[in-house]
């Protein structure tokens, strides 16, 4: 019996695995129906056709003022750290001391907690940074068996959640916001490729 019981410990190890990284096609960010005080501003990331892109664009778009010059640039950062959690070393010292029996009924094998934050960065029309508004939030998964592989539903869900707040802290730095925006003057074609190579050269764009 010993030694069929160490004959499944290792199949269990496949089978259970770990939770995966939130997947940026798999999340698809929800409305938080904010109309800003901001101006027509030009997105400077890459365009992507993934859910998480494609869903803040449209938020933003939602957002922004879309007639009349473009005032500026914009860039939103979706990141993310996981570690295994307090709890989470707790189920797998259990799982393992038990040769991972529990885990057939149900018991988690493991926990981790997800750190998730949005960054967005605002320029003037001449590539100057006029603010970085920034939100974060957490969420636990606890992985088992036959459950808690995905993490990108609950990673929706947070990113929502930070979306919104990060749009209702620049409303409340609008007026400031905006009268930078006014001072620089309107995007034109004579100065985007210059504003543009100026922000690429920030440590945050830079490889």
């Amino acid at each position: 019996m010993r030694k069929l019981v160490l004959c499944f410990v290792p199949i269990l190890f496949l089978l259970v695995g770990c939770a995966t990284d939130p997947i940026a096609n798999e999340m698809v960010l929800s409305s938080p129906s904010i109309k800003g005080p901001l101006p027509k501003l030009e997105n400077i990331n890459t365009s992507s056709d993934n859910g998480i892109t494609e869903s803040s664009d449209n938020i933003m778009a939602e957002y922004l003022s879309q007639t009349g010059d473009t005032m500026g640039y914009y860039s939103l950062d979706f990141n993310y750290s996981s570690r295994i959690s307090g709890a989470g070393y707790f189920w797998l010292y259990l799982s393992s001391f038990t040769s991972f029996l529990p885990n057939i009924i149900g018991a988690p094998f493991q926990g981790q907690t997800y750190t998730s934050s949005v960054t967005l960065r605002i320029f003037d029309s001449q590539g100057g940074l006029i603010g970085t508004y920034t939100r974060s939030g957490s969420f636990n998964l606890l992985t088992g068996l036959y459950y808690g592989h995905d993490s990108s539903s609950k990673a929706q869900v947070v990113y929502s959640g930070l979306m919104k707040e990060v749009l209702q802290l620049v409303n409340k730095n609008s007026q400031l916001i905006n009268e930078q925006l006014e001072a620089a003057g309107p995007v034109t074609i004579k100065n985007r490729a210059t504003a543009k190579s100026r922000i690429f050269r920030l440590p945050e764009y830079s490889d």
